[in-house]
């Protein structure tokens, strides 16, 4: 198998280099399709980048999102190949000495209205604003006309704990689809939120067998408290003080889903 993943990366990069930009996903696709079969972990995230095979359609920088997320596939074939011993889940879960050093927060624009609850309760909780990093707002350090697919190049590493916030607007975004694919394979931890009315039923991508939990879980607010406070190294927030966070962040973010 690794040496067909060997094959296979080989194969998409000769792809990139010579066929025209409006064939390029198709080619992609058919290529991991014969050689892996039709349910693998790719294809679903190169389909969702197809517009209704309108490539016209796609923007400047959608059009680098695509290649983005097409060289995050790349990275995660190059990761299989060259490690043997590769364990998903021992990569997607730090040992409790594994100590973060920022958040980045995946969301689809449109649902900047969720996020700052959200920032305001992390905060909350003990960690900086300073090492709280998301696209939709200049202050959180993706500069004004700055291109956030280099930025993410430049922020993303194991010590990064990724946010995804996910919705139907998520799923209908192609850049954050393929920020998804980026932010997966860079990031040293991820835990997936769930917007509601979005369940865990609706979920695609590379997440389906991660726990995650929805935006406006009172009980595993708690445990991501907890988990906040063990990745970060944080001292506890006392529970009282919590509690009231807590539930005024419920309130907050219950009057953005109503």
């Amino acid at each position: 198998m690794i040496e067909k993943l060997g094959q296979i990366k080989e194969e998409i990069e000769k792809i990139r280099e010579r066929v025209p930009f409006n064939k390029m996903v198709d080619r992609i696709s058919d290529l991991v399709i014969s050689q892996l079969g039709d349910h693998n972990r790719f294809t679903p995230r190169l389909m969702a980048l197809k517009p209704d095979n309108n490539y016209s359609s796609l923007l400047g920088g959608e059009q680098k999102a695509l290649i983005i997320e097409i060289d995050a596939i790349l990275d995660e074939l190059e990761y299989h190949t060259f490690t043997p011993t590769f364990n998903p889940a021992s990569q997607k879960n730090p040992s409790k000495n594994t100590t973060m050093k920022k958040i980045f927060i995946s969301h689809a624009f449109v649902d900047h209205d969720k996020i700052a609850p959200l920032i305001d309760l992390i905060t909350d909780i003990g960690v900086p604003h300073g090492q709280i990093f998301f696209s939709s707002s200049a202050a959180s350090g993706v500069g004004l006309g700055e291109n956030i697919f280099d930025r993410l190049k430049k922020e993303l590493n194991e010590d990064v704990l990724a946010l995804f916030l996910l919705s139907e607007n998520f799923y209908k975004s192609a850049v954050s689809l393929c920020e998804m694919g980026a932010v997966w394979i860079k990031s040293g931890k991820q835990i997936p939120i769930l917007i509601p009315p979005f369940d865990f039923a609706d979920v695609k991508g590379v997440f389906p067998n991660s726990l995650g939990f929805k935006l406006n879980d009172k009980d595993q607010l708690n445990s991501f408290k907890q988990e906040l406070e063990t990745i970060f190294n944080l001292p506890p927030l006392h529970f009282s003080r919590w509690e009231a966070k807590r539930d005024e962040y419920l309130n907050k973010v219950n009057a953005t889903l109503n």
